[in-house]
């Protein structure tokens, strides 16, 4: 028995310990901060969106769209990533005379166990057809912070082995910034083009420590978030909308990617969204989208759109609901 329970004590301080020294050297890839895929829209359409841009969800996906915004909007999105972590998405748009709009957007994810919080401050203006975008965002993580009592263990390993555990539980904390940057080009009234680089710089700096003084945490460091290019394109016509986009890889522990998007609205009312993510390698991973869209017509100065999306994934599969606000 006490053999077992050792072995059970191991796993799970890996587990809490999942940013020690040589956990985090497994892969030079960050994984705190990863594109869940934000927006319901923009989600039930395969994420590709960068090509597209037409709505508040911009301000995270590729702020160049946000000039082309004839009002304000307000998006709010929650999912349950893999039906385990909570993820909020809260992102607002404004535009403004000269071909201009500001946006933010506001995402938390997590718990005490561990914890991911960003802010984003993006811009964008248009001249004649082309628009850039640039955003700004500021990131702050913890980790380790939630309560471990002896009871939750009693029974299950010895007094010794469970102050142990306790004494070796890491906690810690990061912030960092990125920058991003965009374009796109309206080439006609139906075809657009669009291209993203996301976190053309984002360092981010980590501190860890542990009660436990014989124990070794990695302490105190600083490494950037990968940068993503994006490029798509769109096409509209009548009331259907296609979309593509290429992410093509940008580090040797990546794979390229390409996405496809439907969009269908019925009597500007009820909208119908189809899309797939290809991971271009010969692993399990492609993901399906599919969604649905209510718009309730303005009342009082402002519309209500209803999103709902559902991702099919090797893993897991994903809802995500929404509701916007079209002012």
């Amino acid at each position: 028995m006490k053999t077992t329970s050792t072995f059970i004590l191991s796993i799970t301080l890996i587990v809490l310990s999942g940013m020690s020294a040589h956990g985090q050297d497994m892969s030079s890839i960050p994984g705190a901060f990863v594109d869940v895929g934000y927006g319901d829209r923009p989600v039930a359409m395969g994420n590709a969106y960068v090509g597209l841009a037409d709505d508040v969800n911009a301000v995270y996906l590729n702020p160049a769209g946000l000039s082309f915004l004839k009002a304000p909007q307000i998006q709010f999105t929650h999912t349950k990533l893999m039906g385990l972590v909570d993820y909020n998405f809260v992102t607002a748009a404004v535009p403004f005379k000269g071909n201009q709009a500001v946006g933010v957007t506001f995402i938390n994810s997590g718990d005490d166990l561990m914890r991911e919080i960003s802010g984003h401050l993006a811009y964008s203006i248009h001249v004649g057809q082309v628009s850039a975008g640039i955003a700004g965002k500021f990131r702050y993580s913890s980790f380790g912070n939630n309560t471990l009592l002896e009871s939750d263990y009693s029974g299950i390993f010895d007094p010794d082995e469970i102050t142990t555990g306790l004494s070796n539980q890491v906690t810690g904390d990061g912030s960092g910034y990125g920058l991003d940057l965009s374009a796109l080009y309206k080439a006609t009234e139906n075809l657009t083009f669009g291209v993203m680089v996301r976190d053309v710089i984002a360092p981010f700096s980590w501190s860890s420590e542990v009660a436990n003084t014989e124990a070794q945490t990695k302490g105190d460091y600083t490494e950037d978030v990968p940068f993503e290019l994006l490029v798509g394109s769109s096409y509209q016509t009548g009331k259907s909308t296609f979309s593509v986009e290429l992410r093509p890889s940008t580090d040797n522990e990546q794979d390229d990617a390409i996405r496809f998007g439907f969009e269908r609205v019925f009597f500007n009312v009820l909208a119908a969204r189809l899309g797939t993510e290809q991971w271009l390698n010969n692993m399990d991973d492609d993901k399906y989208m599919a969604g649905v869209g209510l718009n309730i017509p303005k009342m009082a100065g402002v519309s209500i759109r209803f999103n709902y999306s559902y991702v099919v994934d090797s893993l897991a599969n994903t809802q995500r609901v929404g509701v916007q606000l079209h002012f």
